[in-house]
Formats: structure tokens, sequence, C-alpha cells
């Protein structure tokens, strides 16, 4: 009988769409202040299609844009 693999991910829980790769890896957009989106570089586990845990490289109170991420790149 099989049984289900369980593992345990500490981290912040995002829609895979707030994270897209960019040339350092994958990266997220943080608000920096009104309309200003800083770049950084994270570093996610996959939990499924949707989401992802991001285990390392968001602070508590970062705002992190999760639908448009990809538009934000356009207009820098």
């Amino acid at each position: 009988m099989k049984r289900p693999l369980i593992a345990f991910v500490f981290g912040v829980l995002i829609a895979l769409a707030g994270v897209p790769s960019g040339h350092a890896g994958p990266g997220h957009d943080h608000k920096t202040a009104p309309q200003r989106f800083e770049p950084s570089t994270v570093i996610t586990e996959a939990l499924d299609g949707v989401i992802v845990a991001v285990t390392s490289g968001l602070e508590p109170g970062d705002r992190v844009a999760t639908q448009g991420a990809t538009l934000i790149n356009q207009v820098r």
C-alpha cells in the first residue's frame, strides 16, 4: 500500500503569478512607496500549480504585487 508523502514547508504563501522569473531567477516586486515597486530575488517552493511558498526574500510587512506583476516590468 502506497502512503502519501507529507512534507512541511515554512514560508509565506503567495500566488505563483506574483513570482515571475527574471534574469536573476524567481523574484517578486515589493511595494516601497505609492505607485513604486522594486524587484527582489526570492527562494520559493512550489506547492501546486497556483500557490508557492516563499521561504526566503520576504520580510514581515512587505507588500507583494500578485496580479499584473509581469506588467510592472513593462513600465520600468
